[in-house]
């Protein structure tokens, strides 16, 4: 009978590092690579989350800025020392220049993410194929 997946996927990593292959890659990322050949990923789902994880922290520092230049104009205000133009503030528009400026600025990220995620997938894919290739001349088929 052969060997589980779970003992035989760091088994083949330690051997690919010691014969030279991808040995910096599988140095670095060993429990990730271990992670994702035996468990499934989800591309979609992480994906989403990253970037709704970048859509909430823009969204959160657009409204801290908010919140700080309010706080300043009614400091100013109280001081009488706010110029004319500043009475004309369009709140409104400006939340909506902030929440664009924020929502391109995550989309940028998410996009910046995702293009990273597929290169390590890549990398991932290839070297799994390499992994299983190699798992499978030493133990023979999974059960």
């Amino acid at each position: 009978m052969g060997e589980s997946i779970q003992s035989a996927v760091p088994k083949v990593i330690d051997e690919c590092i010691a014969s030279g292959i991808l040995t910096d890659f599988l140095k670095r990322e060993k429990a990730e690579v271990t992670a994702m050949s035996i468990y499934e990923y989800d591309e979609e789902w992480h994906l989403a989350n990253v970037r709704e994880e970048a859509r909430r922290e823009e969204r959160e520092r657009a409204e801290a800025e908010i919140n700080d230049l309010k706080k300043e104009l009614e400091a100013l205000k109280e001081a009488g020392s706010v110029p004319a133009p500043i009475y004309h503030y369009d709140e409104d528009k400006h939340l909506e220049n902030v929440r664009k400026e924020a929502r391109e600025e995550g989309l940028a990220a998410g996009r910046e993410e995702e293009r990273a995620n597929t290169l390590r997938e890549q990398a991932r894919a290839d070297s799994f194929e390499k992994l299983c290739e190699k798992y499978r001349e030493k133990f023979g088929e999974l059960s």
